[in-house]
C-alpha cells in the first residue's frame, strides 16, 4: 500500500517568555490534577487492601502501588518539564504524518535494527502519527468488551439497579458518540473530544466500586477490584499525557489548525472503509445492547425478581429487606430472587428462610435484634463473594461449617449471642478484617483454635469464657501479623501469653475484668509493643505494675493511656509510692486515666464523645453514648 507524507508549514514563530499558567492553561491544569487524583486513588486502594500499609500478602497491592507511582511520576514530570516539552513542540516547524510506502519499508528493513523499528512504530501510534486512530479504536473496543465483562460479573451483582441502568446509559452514550465521529469529517477538536470522553468513562469505571463500598458498606474483594481497575489504569495514563502535549501544542501555535484537521482526517483515512464500517456497526449494536440492558435491569428489579421470591416461604419479606436487589446476577436471561445487601433490624425469625441459602449475589447480610437461633448448614455456600455478616443481638449458639469456607468474608459481627461453637476452618479465613464476638460463650473453641488470619486487624472477644490464649495466638507472618486492636476484657485470663510481644502493630489492648495478678499478668516480652498507646487493665488483681512499662515509649508518651481503676494498687495508692517510677506516675496522673473510675465496666468515659455508637456506653451512667446509638 502506497501512502504519502504530509508536511504542513506553521505560520507562527514559537512564543518565548510565557508563564507556566498561560502555557498549560485550565485544560493542562485539569490533566495534571486528574493524574494526581488517580495516583491518590490508587494509593488509597493500596492503603485499604494492605491494612493501612501493614500487610502485603496480596500481590494486587503492589500493582496499586505501581500505578500510584506511575501516575505521580508522569504528572510531576509534565508539571516540571512544561518548558522543555513546549520548546520541543514549537521546534517542529511542520506537522508531519509519518508514512512510508510498503516497498520502501521492506527495503529498509534489512538495514534498520529492531529497536529502530520499535521507535518508528511508537511514533506512528502517537497522537499525531498515522496509526493513532487504529490504536484508539482497538483500545476503545477492548474497553467496551471489558465493560461488558465487569457489568455482568461485578456491577449487576453488587450495585443497585438504578446505578447499573445509569452505567448502561452512559456506556451507550459513549458508544454512540464514537460511532457518530466515524460518520463525520474528523477534526482535531472532535478527535480530542473522543479521547476526553473515553478518559471520563475510564475514570468512572475505576470509581464505581466505591459506590457500593461507601454507600452500602459492601466490601469489594481485592480480585474483583483488580479486575475493575486494571484496564482503565493501564490506558488512561497514556491518554492524559497525549492530551496534555496537545494542549501545549495548541496554546503554543495558534495558527494552522485547519492543516491539523487535515492530519486528523488523514489518520481516519488510514483505516480502510470496510474496517471503519465494521467499527461503526459494532458501536451501534453495542449502544443498542446497553440501552436494552438498562431497561432489562429495571424491569427485572421491579417485577421479575419479586415474582420469583414469592415462590419461597418468607421470600417476599426477604425481597423487601433487600437494599441492593440483584436479580440478574449470574443469570442475566433468567431473573431470580437474588440480593447483594440484606438488612433486617428487628425481626421475629428463629431460622433463616431457605431462599437466603440459594442466593449467589450476597455481599452483605445484616440481621439483628431478634430471636434467630440457628443458621442453615448451607448458608452462604452459593455466595462466593459474601464479605460482611452482622448478626448482633440474636440467640445463635453456633456458626455453621459453611462460614468456615467463606474465603471472601471481611467482617463478622456477632455481639450479644450465645455462641460457643465455631468451625475450625473459620480461624483461617484469608480476608477476615474485623471480628466481633463480644458477649458470647466462647471458651474452648478459642483456646484450641489454630489461628491463621493474616488480614485481621480488629478482634473483639469481650465478655466470654476463655481462660487462656491459644498457642497459635501470635503476631507471626502466618498467624496474626496485622492485629491492631484486641479486646479481651471480661474473661478468665490470669496472664497474657509470651507471644504478646510479637504483635508489632498492636495499638490498643483491653484486658479489664480478668484474673490478672501482678506476678504473672504481663510478661517481659510485652515491652516490645512499640506502637501500643492504650492499655486497659481495670478491675483485676494488680497490686503493682511491672517497671518495664517505662520502656514502652508510645505508652509513656503524651499519647499514652493507661487505665487501672478497680485494682488493689489503686486502693493502696501504689502510684504515689516510691515503687512507681516517675514516668509511669505521670501517665497514671492524666485526666480520666489511671485510677479514675470510668462510667461503665466495658466503657471508657471519653468514648461517649467520639461521634460513633459504642454499645457498652449506651447506658444511663454514660449518658447513652451522647445519643450516638440508634437504640437504648
Amino acid at each position: 500500500m502506497q501512502t504519502v507524507a504530509m508536511d504542513v508549514p506553521v505560520d507562527q514563530k514559537p512564543r518565548e517568555n510565557v508563564s507556566r499558567g498561560k502555557r498549560i492553561g485550565w485544560g493542562g491544569t485539569g490533566v495534571l490534577l486528574s493524574l494526581y487524583t488517580i495516583s491518590g486513588l490508587q494509593l488509597f486502594l493500596a492503603h485499604q487492601y494492605s491494612a493501612e500499609f501493614r500487610s502485603f500478602s496480596r500481590w494486587q497491592v503492589f500493582v496499586f502501588f505501581g500505578f500510584a507511582a506511575s501516575y505521580f511520576v508522569v504528572a510531576t514530570y509534565l508539571w516540571s518539564q512544561w518548558r522543555p516539552l513546549s520548546a520541543a513542540v514549537e521546534r517542529q516547524r511542520s506537522f508531519r504524518v509519518i508514512v512510508t510506502s510498503t516497498s520502501e519499508s521492506h527495503a529498509r528493513s534489512t538495514k534498520q535494527t529492531v529497536i529502530h523499528h520499535a521507535f518508528r512504530v511508537r511514533d506512528l501510534l502517537k497522537m499525531r502519527g498515522e496509526w493513532y486512530l487504529w490504536k484508539f479504536y482497538i483500545v476503545e473496543i477492548t474497553g467496551l468488551v471489558v465493560q461488558i465483562i465487569n457489568l455482568r460479573s461485578i456491577y449487576l451483582c453488587s450495585l443497585p439497579a438504578w446505578v447499573c441502568a445509569t452505567v448502561c446509559a452512559l456506556f451507550a452514550a459513549e458508544s454512540v458518540f464514537g460511532a457518530f465521529a466515524l460518520t463525520r469529517s474528523l477534526t482535531i477538536g472532535l478527535r480530542n473530544q473522543l479521547v476526553i470522553v473515553d478518559i471520563c468513562m475510564d475514570v468512572l469505571d475505576t470509581l464505581l466500586p466505591l459506590v457500593g463500598t461507601f454507600a452500602y458498606g459492601v466490601y469489594i474483594p481485592v480480585m474483583d477490584l483488580f479486575q475493575i481497575v486494571i484496564w482503565p489504569s493501564l490506558v488512561t495514563i497514556s491518554k492524559l499525557r497525549s492530551i496534555y502535549v496537545e494542549i501545549l501544542r495548541k496554546r503554543g501555535i495558534k495558527k494552522g489548525h485547519a492543516h491539523e484537521d487535515d492530519i486528523v482526517q488523514a489518520q481516519k483515512e488510514s483505516i480502510p472503509p470496510p474496517i471503519r464500517r465494521a467499527i461503526f456497526y459494532f458501536m451501534v449494536l453495542y449502544a443498542a445492547g446497553m440501552i436494552m440492558c438498562g431497561v432489562w435491569v429495571i424491569v427485572a428489579e421491579q417485577v421479575l425478581g419479586m415474582n420469583d421470591c414469592r415462590r419461597f416461604n418468607a421470600g417476599e419479606r426477604i425481597w423487601d429487606s433487600c437494599e441492593i436487589k440483584s436479580p440478574l446476577c449470574n443469570h442475566f436471561f433468567r431473573p431470580n430472587c437474588n440480593c447483594a445487601v440484606i438488612t433486617m433490624r428487628g425481626h421475629n425469625l428463629t431460622t433463616l428462610p431457605g431462599v437466603l441459602s440459594a442466593m449467589s449475589a450476597l455481599r452483605k447480610v445484616e440481621i439483628t435484634n431478634g430471636p434467630l437461633a440457628k443458621l442453615d448448614d448451607h448458608f452462604g455456600k452459593n455466595a462466593k463473594k459474601l464479605s460482611v455478616l452482622i448478626f448482633d443481638r440474636n440467640r445463635l449458639t453456633a456458626l455453621p461449617a459453611s462460614v468456615g469456607s467463606m474465603n471472601s468474608l471481611n467482617t463478622l459481627y456477632c455481639m450479644f449471642n450465645r455462641i460457643h461453637t465455631i468451625p475450625k476452618q473459620f480461624w483461617q479465613l484469608p480476608e477476615l478484617f474485623a471480628l466481633d464476638f463480644t458477649s458470647n460463650e466462647i471458651g474452648k473453641t478459642f483456646e484450641f483454635a489454630d489461628i491463621k488470619l493474616p488480614s485481621l486487624r480488629f478482634l473483639y472477644l469481650t465478655n466470654n469464657t476463655f481462660s487462656t490464649f491459644p498457642s497459635s495466638f501470635s503476631g507471626a507472618r502466618d498467624r496474626l501479623p496485622s492485629l491492631v486492636v484486641l479486646f479481651a476484657s471480661g474473661n478468665k485470663v490470669t496472664s497474657l501469653p509470651t507471644t504478646i510481644g510479637s504483635f508489632s502493630d498492636l495499638e490498643q489492648l483491653y484486658v479489664a475484668r480478668n484474673a490478672l495478678n501482678s506476678s504473672t499478668a504481663f510478661p517481659g516480652e510485652m515491652q516490645r509493643l512499640g506502637k501500643l498507646y492504650r492499655l486497659d487493665a481495670r478491675d483485676n488483681m494488680l497490686s503493682s505494675l511491672p517497671p518495664f512499662l517505662v520502656n514502652m515509649d508510645t505508652l509513656m508518651s503524651s499519647k499514652g493511656e493507661l487505665y487501672i481503676s478497680g485494682n488493689p494498687l489503686c486502693r493502696k495508692n501504689w502510684a504515689d509510692s516510691s515503687s512507681c517510677p516517675q514516668q509511669l506516675r505521670d501517665v497514671l496522673a492524666k485526666p480520666s486515666a489511671g485510677c479514675t473510675a470510668q462510667c461503665a465496666s466495658d466503657c471508657l468515659t471519653f468514648w461517649s464523645g467520639n461521634d460513633r455508637c459504642d454499645p457498652p456506653c449506651n447506658i444511663k451512667p454514660c449518658n447513652y453514648d451522647n445519643g450516638q446509638c440508634e437504640f437504648r
